[in-house]
């Protein structure tokens, strides 16, 4: 869980992948001896985000698929051994990981800024734990904007470019209330007014 620490104050700022500032977090659920889930976005995980998907069922599955840990404790460090090492600490990751039964899991630490937040999840769902990793990375690196924003501007920039299937091009474009009589200037300008592309597109 992040430390303690004042947002930024800093009105109007213009957000880069360079400039994304850590968003303190107070919302952490336990679910057993060990094992935590992290609100991504610092309260209750039922709060809906701005999202198109549903993320406020997409939270209650993960804590509902989220299966207790063993009762193995995290590596302590001893008189004898005053300090851990590495090793470890990844073997104990790894070791609670395999004795989930769930199908995904991951363990993640995150240093944005000053400060430090740790995530931890365990679920069946590929998708589900995938939208809860990215949900609560952009929320942890800015609080102020929409997630959907900040992961369209991190992907913007980003090395790998994504491929969408044409389906959600289609639906972005019925949803303007075009059709093939229309042209590309059309096109345009429906993304200006709506602010953007968004994928997947919003369903009514």
């Amino acid at each position: 869980m992040a430390p303690d620490g004042d947002p930024t104050d800093e009105e109007g700022k213009v957000l880069s992948p360079q400039e994304l500032e850590l968003a303190d977090k107070d919302g952490v659920e336990q679910l057993g001896e060990g094992r935590f889930v992290v609100s991504p976005d610092g309260t209750d995980p039922n709060v809906p985000t701005e999202l198109s998907v549903d993320d406020a069922d997409v939270e209650a599955s993960a804590r509902e698929e989220s299966v207790a840990a063993t009762t193995g404790e995290a590596p302590t460090a001893s008189p004898e051994s005053p300090s851990l090492d590495r090793t470890a600490i990844q073997d104990w990751h790894e070791r609670q990981l395999r004795e989930s039964p769930s199908a995904y899991g991951y363990h993640l630490s995150l240093k944005a800024g000053t400060a430090i937040d740790h995530h931890t999840l365990h679920s069946d769902d590929v998708t589900m734990a995938f939208n809860n990793l990215l949900l609560w990375y952009a929320r942890t690196v800015d609080a102020d904007l929409p997630p959907g924003a900040v992961l369209g501007i991190l992907l913007s920039d980003a090395s790998v470019p994504v491929q969408y299937p044409v389906k959600t091009l289609e639906q972005f474009v019925m949803n303007q209330g075009l059709s093939t009589d229309d042209s590309i200037g059309d096109l345009l300008e429906a993304a200006r007014d709506d602010g953007g592309v968004v994928f997947p597109p919003r369903t009514e």
